[in-house]
């Protein structure tokens, strides 16, 4: 089947949203990390198109993709990328982790790096 980093990004937004507005903040927030991870495979995949995207997770994904993003085209890219408090404390294990874990600071924080990172990937802002 073929992965479309873009749609899952945006869709795993919407659903993120959608926990945060029941207060569902654990769960919105183990989503609000598979955006940001579709969001750079998004820009990974326009910058090499004929390269794998890096089949990696948080915070792995970070330096494989930095090396993928090099020139002044990624530069807004790299910059967030190279910020140690985006996406801080999550892991793809966050799937098992006992409720109470991410609360709605912890969320908050998480969507506003999401959202700079669907930025510097080209999405548009009126859809995120």
């Amino acid at each position: 089947m073929p992965e479309s980093y873009a749609q899952s990004a945006l869709r795993h937004l919407a659903d993120a949203d959608h926990l945060a507005s029941e207060q569902a903040w654990h769960g919105a927030g183990y989503l609000i990390g598979y955006v940001v991870e579709c969001a750079i495979k998004t820009a990974v995949e326009g910058a090499k198109p004929n390269e794998n995207v890096p089949y990696d997770h948080l915070p792995k994904l970070i330096g494989s993709s930095k090396k993928m993003l090099q020139g002044r085209r990624h530069q807004g890219m790299l910059t967030i990328l190279a910020s140690p408090r985006l996406m801080s404390g999550w892991s793809v294990t966050l799937r098992y982790a006992a409720d109470g874990v991410v609360g709605e600071v912890v969320f908050n924080d998480w969507r506003k790096g999401a959202i700079r990172v669907l930025a510097a990937a080209g999405f548009k802002k009126a859809k995120v």
